[in-house]
C-alpha cells in the first residue's frame, strides 16, 4: 500500500486534495471522541426500524431538534434514530467552527453525534462512511434500515421492500472522472481511468441494515476512494450474494 502511495505521490497532476487523500488512504482507523453506545439498545427488539446517518459538518450538528422535525414524518408504530457523522474541522482553515464544549453539549442533549478524530474534508467523506459503518456493526446492527445522505437532504423512499439486500437512490451508470482540474470532483487518469461502476448519486440513499453488515467486510478489501458515492458503488458490485445494483 506504501508503495502505491509513493507511487502515486510522484505525479504532479495532483490536487492538493488528492495529494492529501493519498497521504491518509492506507489509515482506516481514527478514534472516537464522540460515541452514542445507547443509540440503538442492546437488544434486537430495540433496534429502530430506520436509523438516519447524516454527514454533517460541525456547524450543522448544533441544529438539534429543528433538524429532527425537517427529517419528515415516520409512520405510526414504526422507530426511527438518527445521527450526525462528523470529523474535526481545520482550525487553521476555519478558525470559526464550534468549540469542542459545544458539541459536547449537543451531544448530551440529544444523543446523535458521532465524532471521528480525522479532519472533516470533501475527500474524507469515504472515510466517514467507512468508519461509520463499523461502528454499525458493533453498536447498531439490528437496524433494518439505514438512511446515509448529507444533512440538508431528508427524503427517503415510501417503498423499502422486504430483500435483505437492497440499496435505492439516483442510480448513475456510464459515469467517468471528471478531467478538469478546477472541477470539485475532479479525478486525474493517473489515479483512475475508465467508467465508474453503478452507483447511487446524489443527496443520500436508502439500504437494508444486512447489507451495510456485509460492505464492513468488503470495504477493507477494497483501497479508499476520494468519492464517496463511487467508493459505496464499488464495494457493493464487489459484495458477494444478492444482486445488489443500485436500483
Amino acid at each position: 500500500m506504501f508503495g502505491l502511495a509513493s507511487h502515486l505521490l510522484n505525479n504532479n497532476t495532483f490536487s492538493k486534495q488528492i495529494h492529501d487523500f493519498v497521504l491518509s488512504m492506507h489509515c482506516r482507523e481514527y478514534p472516537l471522541l464522540m460515541d452514542q453506545p445507547q443509540l440503538c439498545g442492546h437488544e434486537s427488539q430495540d433496534a429502530p426500524l430506520l436509523l438516519l446517518a447524516i454527514k454533517s459538518p460541525e456547524q450543522s450538528a448544533g441544529q438539534g431538534d429543528k433538524t429532527g422535525q425537517e427529517m419528515g414524518k415516520v409512520k405510526e408504530g414504526t422507530s426511527l434514530r438518527r445521527i450526525f457523522l462528523l470529523g474535526k474541522q481545520n482550525r487553521s482553515v476555519q478558525p470559526c467552527s464550534l468549540p469542542l464544549d459545544f458539541l459536547k453539549l449537543e451531544s448530551d442533549l440529544y444523543g446523535d453525534i458521532l465524532q471521528w478524530d480525522f479532519h472533516n474534508t470533501f475527500f474524507n467523506l469515504t472515510l466517514k462512511d467507512v468508519l461509520f459503518r463499523e461502528w454499525f456493526s458493533q453498536r447498531c446492527r439490528h437496524a433494518h434500515f439505514i438512511f446515509k445522505g448529507d444533512d440538508d437532504v431528508f427524503n427517503v423512499e415510501k417503498q423499502m421492500g422486504k430483500r435483505r439486500d437492497f440499496i435505492v437512490g439516483d442510480v448513475i451508470e456510464n459515469a467517468i472522472p471528471v478531467c478538469l482540474i478546477t472541477r470539485k470532483y475532479y479525478i486525474p487518469e493517473s489515479f483512475y481511468t475508465g467508467q465508474y461502476p453503478p452507483y447511487a448519486g446524489g443527496g443520500g440513499v436508502v439500504y437494508s441494515g444486512p447489507l451495510a453488515l456485509r460492505l464492513v467486510g468488503v470495504s477493507k478489501k477494497v483501497h479508499l476512494f476520494p468519492i464517496d458515492d463511487v467508493y459505496l458503488g464499488s464495494t457493493i458490485t464487489k459484495s458477494p450474494g444478492e444482486e445488489n445494483t443500485p436500483e
